[in-house]
């Protein structure tokens, strides 16, 4: 019957989008999460996981605490990485947000972090004990839900209650939805009724726990409340039988209407007053965070950039710049080959395909758009010349050949190796003859060919001139 009777606690849920719903207001996207081995801190890392994948807020690092774990070195090795988010969220209970406080106040890390804190952190704000600087989200008040006598008129639903349904069609002999009904109210009326009881048993409770609460457990709403009592739920079965809740039962008023739930974001950056700031308020019933003020950052060493993932470690890159991956969610920005363009995911590069090349849009998008051919033509001049260069030494080398050939017996001819001469007037001819390739409409296989022959040509002159060269120093 709890979940429709009253919901004095708020849901963990609430909570977290509290958190998450105030930084994205912010535009803090990339932050931290600190949580340890307990059931509690664990469950809330997974709430808060769940409400972060529902928006562009990215989790650099997962920091699990344990009984091992030197945290002031885990945080001095934050304080190292370049790419590490300087907002920590820490989503625990009280064990883990004193070990924090503590932590930072016993070394030189105050004012190295923005802390993000859950209610235990709020308390502590209050306290004057947070790292100045933190923010913590608290609920403000406890409300209810849903009246509990409108449950108890709903009673007529068949699935939900068959036990009730079948008890009065035997005893009344109620066989349609309007018999029930009726019957239902009337026992509502009667004092000593069944359902009379039952309506009165949550209030009593209500009212003991309400008194109980006020009494040992003042000033605390939510998950503090929750374990303040679950530590002295012993005392409150004696606290029971000592106390005569029933004879202003109805002084706790559950008002149904009663749904403006809120969290409260508060910085523990004082004022004049000596009081925290109130930043935010988020509203439980509207989903929404009305922003009170900007958090403060004058007693926090971070610089503002640090917060801003776009400054080190979400860079925009330039265009013809790629996102090379430095971490899971941090890049740096490479530039792209000339014939390359990058990809649609930003992430590599794409090489454009033969006779295209990279071109840029009035829109600054880059695509492959295909070269317009530029070359040189039989009828140009400079063409002729290249022409008739090439044929003025095709035919200068012939001549040579042929005077080689004429005077091979001559000794300064064999001292100079005629085999290997003749090998070099040879690719000599071919370089000369790749000139009219170029001068041709170009395809795939001409440039290919062009530019095989003409480099071939030039690297195996120079190796038989190196053979030559070794001959001689052999022989001296």
């Amino acid at each position: 019957l709890y979940p429709n009777f009253s919901r004095v606690i708020a849901s963990d849920a609430y909570m977290v989008t509290a958190i998450v719903d105030f930084l994205t207001k912010l535009d803090l996207n990339y932050v931290s999460v600190m949580f340890d081995n307990t059931h509690e801190s664990t469950r809330l890392y997974h709430r808060l996981k769940d409400g972060l994948n529902l928006t562009q807020i990215c989790v650099g690092k997962k920091l699990m605490i344990n009984e091992k774990t030197n945290l002031a070195r885990m945080l001095r090795d934050l304080l190292k990485d370049k790419l590490a988010s300087r907002i920590i969220i820490v989503m625990g209970g009280k064990r883990l947000t004193e070990l924090v406080m503590s932590t930072v106040s016993k070394t030189d890390l105050e004012g190295q972090f923005l802390w993000v804190g859950n209610d235990y952190w709020e308390e502590y704000i209050y306290k004057n004990l947070a790292p100045r600087g933190s923010i913590g989200v608290h609920f403000k008040r406890p409300s209810n839900q849903t009246d509990f006598h409108a449950y108890l008129q709903r009673l007529d639903i068949k699935d939900a209650n068959p036990w009730l349904v079948r008890a009065l069609e035997t005893k009344d002999r109620c066989k349609d939805k309007k018999c029930l009904q009726q019957r239902i109210a009337i026992s509502l009326k009667n004092p000593h009724a069944v359902l009379a009881l039952m309506k009165d048993c949550p209030y009593v409770l209500a009212n003991v726990l309400s008194k109980f609460l006020k009494y040992r457990c003042p000033r605390m709403v939510g998950s503090l409340a929750l374990e303040c009592f679950n530590r002295i739920s012993e005392d409150f079965k004696l606290y029971m039988n000592h106390i005569n809740a029933k004879e202003d039962i109805r002084s706790f008023k559950l008002n149904p209407q009663n749904s403006n739930e809120m969290f409260s974001v508060v910085q523990s950056a004082y004022d004049i007053s000596n009081k925290p700031f109130e930043l935010a308020q988020f509203s439980m019933k509207q989903n929404t965070t009305l922003v009170l003020r900007q958090f403060s950052l004058s007693q926090l060493k971070i610089p503002f950039e640090r917060l801003r993932p776009e400054s080190f470690c979400w860079k925009a890159c330039a265009a013809g710049e790629y996102q090379y991956a430095r971490s899971r969610w941090c890049w740096s920005c490479r530039r792209c080959q000339d014939n390359e363009l990058v990809s649609d995911n930003l992430k590599s590069c794409v090489l454009c395909p033969p006779f295209y090349w990279p071109h840029t849009s009035g829109e600054n998008k880059m695509h492959c758009r295909k070269i317009q051919v530029d070359r040189f033509h039989w009828f140009y001049r400079t063409a002729a010349m290249f022409l008739a260069a090439s044929l003025l030494g095709s035919v200068s080398v012939l001549l040579i050949l042929l005077l080689y050939c004429k005077k091979r017996s001559q000794p300064i001819i064999k001292a100079s190796s005629v085999e290997i001469s003749v090998i070099q007037l040879l690719l000599i001819a071919l370089g000369y003859g790749t000139v009219p390739m170029f001068m041709e409409n170009p395809s795939s296989l001409r440039c290919t060919l062009g530019l095989f022959f003409y480099m071939t040509s030039f690297d195996l002159l120079y190796a038989t001139m190196l053979i030559k060269a070794i001959r001689v120093y052999r022989i001296f």
